[in-house]
């Protein structure tokens, strides 16, 4: 039986059917059942997508599930970043709309040198300054507590 939180397998929907999602594929945006998911790998169209197990795909933030993979305009895969708008362009998006933009990327060529780009590194240091500071002030209010309990000792002992 399939609970209410269960993610149902897109394929089977389509057909009527309600088969519990083992394994989510995030460019078809649905989720697969282990005989769906046989189907899934053996299309030339869909075999070289990476599906990961609907567990994986529940513990994502909802900001990252959310990201869209489709051009909601032209209904065509993502494939380019343009800097200059800091949009995502699919084919048709380029060639329309982004065709006198300059410094145009592939998505993967901004994954790939994302991590070595200063504003990750900024990031990254930022994110390790409010480490540094919240155990700063965890340290200064469990002295404060301690000093408080100190002096409450001391008033009921004095």
């Amino acid at each position: 039986m399939v609970t209410s939180c269960s993610t149902i397998c897109g394929v089977c929907e389509i057909q009527h059917k309600t088969t519990e999602a083992e394994y989510w594929c995030p460019e078809c945006e649905q989720g697969l059942c282990p005989k769906c998911l046989n189907y899934h790998n053996a299309l030339k169209s869909s075999r070289n997508h990476e599906v990961i197990p609907v567990e994986n795909y529940k513990q994502l933030s909802s900001s990252i599930s959310r990201i869209q993979q489709h051009c909601p305009d032209h209904n065509r895969k993502f494939q380019i970043y343009c800097p200059q708008h800091e949009s995502l362009c699919c084919p048709l998006c380029m060639s329309s709309n982004h065709s006198k933009c300059v410094g145009m990327l592939s998505i993967e060529e901004v994954v790939a040198t994302s991590k070595t780009s200063t504003l990750f590194d900024s990031m990254e240091q930022r994110l390790k300054d409010v480490m540094i500071n919240a155990e700063t002030i965890i340290n200064d209010r469990t002295q404060n507590l301690s000093l408080i309990q100190v002096s409450e000792r001391d008033y009921r002992d004095g």
